[in-house]
Formats: structure tokens, C-alpha cells, sequence
């Protein structure tokens, strides 16, 4: 584990931290510009510097959420490059929750050395490599590449094995507008939000870019819970997402009104 802080207890929060452009991070597996791993809290924290791992799990903020562990209202603009699997650009894998995090950085999997064997390449997102957790309005605008399971929002949903708090997998109220790019040939395992999904609890009121995202939004295909909108139609001021009424989904579009901070994000209501 590897970062500002490299383990952040349950009873801990960091708050209020910036991360300059000049910093840079390079470790093994499970870091990031923050923390580590947390099972406490991070707010309000900002990173600009690059983090680099050799193996696995690096995100912009953490390296991993567990149980309890919560980020919100942090953001990221450094590019997150990890060497085989699970990069985000707010947490690489999360178990907790995610909520009101935005990432401009690029994202992506990439062999780290010549020198280094060539590792699998998966599970990268916009937000979360993996997540196990909840996501709650959060902001991607950073290109994301890899191999397989690379999403806009998240690389892979799943709720399984998460016993924690926070265990559901869901993604909700969420904006993608970055680049998605899937370089192998399993095009079915990436989405302009999720790259593939598994059981999860919820995915609803999500909104992406279709002038640039032009795949499908959950694995290549369509969902009712994501919403492709024209960047004319982001920009416009209003947005548009599929009402939710208990079990049953309208169909019908009704406009969103401005309130979350990944909304006035984007539509520069801040």
C-alpha cells in the first residue's frame, strides 16, 4: 500500500488536501495520491499528479475503499496508469462509497517496463476499476483506455463478495463525457458508463455523451438506467434521464433539475 497516507483507519478522515502537478507516485499495487486504502473518510481532496503502478490497483485518490470507507467531493486531473489490472480515476477498487467525485485525468493499462512480464490488462473506469460498492453522482470528462472491462464511469459493477456497509454495485446519478477506448478485441466488455456488469443493486438516472461515446452504455449494449444525450443537448443547460417509479421504468424523458454537484459540474451551475 502506497500514497500520502498509507492506511486510513475507520475512525480516521483526511480533509481539505491538495496534491500538486509537480508530485509524482510510482508503486507496486494499491495506491494512490491520498491513501493507500481507507476505511474511514477522505473529503474534499484534490489531486494533479501523476500516479504510476507497476501491478494493480491504483487510483487518483486511493487504491481501495473497504467497508465503511468513504470519498466524496474529491477530484482528480492526474493521469492514473497501472501495469496489469484495476485503475480509477477517484478509486481503483471500491467496496465503500464513492459520491460527488469528478476526474478530467487519462486513465488507462499500460505495460509498465519492457523489463516487467506483460500482465493482464483489465478493469479500468472512469471513477473505479472495480466496484463492489455504491457510486453516487459522480463526473468523468478523462479519456479511459484498456484492454478489456474499461467503462466511463466504472471497468466492473458487481456487488458480490462485498458483505460491507455500502454493498450493491450501484451507479447512479452519474455523468460520462471522456473518450472510452477498448484496445483488445472483446468489445462486449466495454460501456460509455460500465464495462461489465454483474449483480448489481441499481443503475439509474446515469446520462453520457453520444457525440462521443458512441458505444453502448452498460457492455456494449443499451440500458434504461443511462441516458445517450448530444453535447449540444449537455451543454444546453437542461438534461434529460428515464424516470424510475418503484419497479417499473417510464420510458418517457423528463427533465433533471440542477441539483447535484456532478450536475452543476457540468453544466456550469457552480
Amino acid at each position: 500500500y502506497g500514497g500520502l497516507f498509507i492506511k486510513v483507519r475507520a475512525e480516521g478522515t483526511i480533509r481539505n488536501v491538495s496534491i500538486a502537478a509537480d508530485c509524482d507516485f510510482i508503486f507496486h499495487e494499491y495506491g494512490g495520491s491520498i491513501a493507500g486504502s481507507c476505511v474511514g473518510r477522505i473529503e474534499n481532496c484534490r489531486n494533479y499528479a501523476d500516479v504510476h503502478g507497476v501491478s494493480h490497483n491504483m487510483g487518483g485518490i486511493a487504491g481501495q475503499l473497504v467497508g465503511s470507507g468513504v470519498a466524496i467531493g474529491c477530484y482528480n486531473a492526474g493521469s492514473v496508469i497501472v501495469g496489469g489490472y484495476c485503475a480509477g480515476g477517484i478509486v481503483a477498487e471500491n467496496l465503500g462509497l464513492i459520491e460527488r467525485c469528478q476526474n478530467d485525468g487519462y486513465i488507462g493499462a499500460e505495460r509498465y517496463s519492457t523489463l516487467w512480464p506483460r500482465l493482464n490488462q483489465y478493469r479500468v473506469g472512469g471513477i473505479a476499476g472495480l466496484s463492489r460498492g455504491t457510486i453516487l453522482n459522480c463526473v468523468n470528462q478523462g479519456m479511459i483506455s484498456c484492454l478489456q472491462q474499461v467503462g466511463g464511469i466504472v471497468g466492473e459493477a458487481t456487488a458480490s463478495g462485498n458483505t460491507g456497509e455500502y454493498a450493491s454495485g450501484s451507479i447512479v446519478g452519474c455523468l460520462s463525457a471522456g473518450p472510452v477506448i477498448c484496445t483488445g478485441q472483446t468489445y462486449d466488455t466495454r460501456g460509455a458508463i460500465l464495462g461489465k456488469i454483474g449483480s448489481v443493486k441499481e443503475i439509474s438516472g446515469n446520462v453520457y455523451d453520444c457525440s462521443v461515446l458512441t458505444d453502448g452504455s452498460v457492455q456494449n449494449c443499451a440500458n434504461i438506467g443511462c441516458t445517450p444525450l448530444t453535447t449540444d443537448r449537455l451543454t444546453s443547460g437542461i438534461c434529460t434521464a428515464r424516470r424510475h417509479t418503484g419497479k417499473i421504468f417510464d420510458n418517457r424523458l423528463w427533465p433533471l433539475k440542477i441539483t447535484s454537484l456532478a450536475d452543476k459540474i457540468l453544466y456550469g451551475r457552480i
